[in-house]
Parts: C-alpha cells; sequence; structure tokens
C-alpha cells in the first residue's frame, strides 16, 4: 500500500515522504495471523501503521477474559496513544487478525523536529492529532453499544450504526462471533442464541412468535370471558340497559389513555349485550343507545312511570 494513503501520512506527497522516512527510525515487519505486534505491559516509543492485513486491539484481565477493543485495517494507525508517553506500558495487545506488514515510525522522531522543521512534518504531526481525537470519538461510541443491559439491545445499537454508515440494511459485520462478543462485552453462547432467535425464518424465532402468540390469545379470551359473564349478569338483572353513545377513539387519544381505552373492550361488550337480548328471544331486556345529555331524562322518566329495573352505563 501507497503510505500517502495511509492515515499517518494523508495529504502528504510520495517523495516528501520518503524524505520524512530517512529522517525517522522506522521498521518495516510482517507479521503472521495470531502474531503479536505489541504485547499488554511494555512501554512502546512506536507508532505503528498497517501496510496490509489487520491488526485487533485486545484487552485482557487476569481471568484469561479477552475483549476486543477495535479492528484495524490497511491504512490504520495504531499505539499513538503510548507512544507520546515516554515508558508508559501497554494496557493492551496488538495482534495480527491475518498475515499482515506493519510499519513502525518512532514517536521521539515525531515529537522532537529536526532543525528544518519542514511542512510535511508539520502536516504528519496535525494527522497524528486528528487520529486521536477519531479513535476517542470511536471509543465513546462503543461505549454507547456496550450501555444497554440486554444483549439484543446491543446488537441492535450496533446494527443501528451499520445502517447508518451504509444506508442498507444489508452489510457485512467485521467481527467473527467471538469477537462480536468480545466487543460487546457478553458472552459468545448467549450472543449466538439471540442471533438465532433474531434471525428470520429460523426456528427459535418460531418458537417466541407461536409462545407470544399464545400469550396474546390468553388475554383476549380472558377479556372475552371476564365481558360475556358481565354482560349475562345485567341481562339478567334488568329489564332495561341504556349505554352512552360513546367515541372510544376520540377518548384514546384526547384524554391521554390510549391503548388502555381499547384494551378495555368497549364495543365488544355492547355486542355481546346485543347478542344476548336477542339470543334470549325475549323483550324483557331492552339496550338503548342514548346521548349523555338524554341519559338524565330518561332515566327520571322511565323511574317514574315505568315499574322497570333499570340501568344507565
Amino acid at each position: 500500500m501507497k503510505l500517502f494513503n495511509t492515515q499517518l501520512f494523508r495529504g502528504i506527497e510520495e517523495p516528501k515522504i520518503e524524505s520524512l522516512l530517512g529522517c525517522f527510525e522506522t521498521k518495516e515487519i510482517a507479521f503472521k495471523k495470531g502474531e503479536y505486534v505489541l504485547k499488554e505491559g511494555n512501554p512502546t516509543e512506536y507508532i505503528g501503521t498497517v501496510l496490509s492485513g489487520a491488526v485487533i486491539i485486545e484487552l485482557s484481565d487476569v481471568w484469561g477474559n479477552n475483549s476486543v477493543i477495535s479492528r484495524i485495517g490497511v491504512g490504520g494507525t495504531f499505539a499513538e496513544a503510548f507512544a507520546c508517553i515516554p515508558g508508559e506500558p501497554m494496557t493492551v495487545n496488538v495482534l495480527c487478525a491475518e498475515d499482515s506488514t506493519v510499519l513502525l515510525v518512532s514517536m521521539r522522531c515525531i515529537s522532537h523536529p529536526c532543525s528544518r522543521t519542514c511542512a510535511a512534518h508539520t502536516k504528519l504531526i496535525q494527522n497524528l492529532l486528528s487520529l486521536c481525537a477519531e479513535k476517542n470519538l470511536r471509543l465513546s461510541k462503543r461505549m454507547l453499544h456496550t450501555m444497554p443491559k440486554s444483549i439484543r439491545q446491543r446488537l441492535l445499537s450496533l446494527f443501528s450504526e451499520y445502517i447508518k454508515k451504509t444506508g442498507s440494511f444489508s452489510f457485512d459485520i467485521p467481527y467473527s462471533r467471538q469477537q462480536l462478543a468480545d466487543y460487546l462485552n457478553v458472552e459468545r453462547s448467549a450472543l449466538c442464541n439471540e442471533l438465532s432467535k433474531m434471525q428470520k425464518g429460523s426456528n427459535n424465532r418460531n418458537k417466541q412468535r407461536l409462545k407470544m402468540a399464545k400469550l396474546h390469545e390468553k388475554v383476549s379470551n380472558q377479556r372475552k370471558d371476564f365481558l360475556h359473564k358481565q354482560s349475562r349478569q345485567i341481562t339478567n338483572a334488568y329489564d332495561c340497559v341504556c349505554i352512552e353513545d360513546l367515541d372510544m377513539k376520540a377518548m384514546s387519544r384526547s384524554l391521554n389513555f390510549g391503548k388502555s381505552v381499547s384494551d378495555n373492550g368497549w364495543g365488544m361488550f355492547t355486542t355481546f349485550l346485543k347478542k344476548i337480548t336477542q339470543f334470549m328471544l325475549l323483550r324483557k331486556t331492552r339496550i338503548l343507545f342514548l346521548l349523555r345529555s338524554m341519559l338524565n331524562a330518561v332515566t327520571v322518566i322511565l323511574n317514574g312511570i315505568l315499574p322497570v329495573r333499570f340501568l344507565c352505563l
């Protein structure tokens, strides 16, 4: 890869890059997959740039648990924060995700320019500052992905970022399942289980769909049973039932009751009242739909004239 296409040397012409490399202390090393470039606990004075392949920044604890912080591809730079502080030991491991070639540049030469202080060197320092700011933002994004408590919410947070970045609901995840689990700080088995549930058409998804359908059916049957018993009890107890003509849709919108109004099943309740009276084939119980302004007047008239058992709903 051409160095002027890398993050560290972007915006610098190739002849000037060669001039800079002549002033700097550099190393170009080839590594095998899984081989460590920099190890935790060792200080470094070199900034690494990936010329080919890819490296992974990995955090390990004393119990042997590994957590992937980021993956750096061709042209990317790593270890600049540790190289800026002389003697600061590495708190992470840098290892190759595949066969890679890495260019190591001494930070001491970058931070202490020579007497010429050319424009290319100034541009290199600007690129380095920009890299530090970009990585700070990247780590902040990872914190946002790991803040949700459930695994599904963490996955959806990560997928949402990829969808916004690619502009499509079809994208490739640049991690293996183990690396993805480490990145999100979750167990691999739990992650695989959640991914299988999220896969459209999978057996686990169908099981969850049937489970939710049974729960909704149970709630619906309980509602129907309650409303049927109440309507039967009312028709047996009263000769005349007056029901206010309510606009339930308007009530759910204007009074901030929302879905709770629909869940009460008022329309189903009035339908049951009608069906029960028709089934009984008696004129004993009559269902009247009246406006609220008429309820009081009808109540007074019926109670004063007719010897009936009267109920207003």
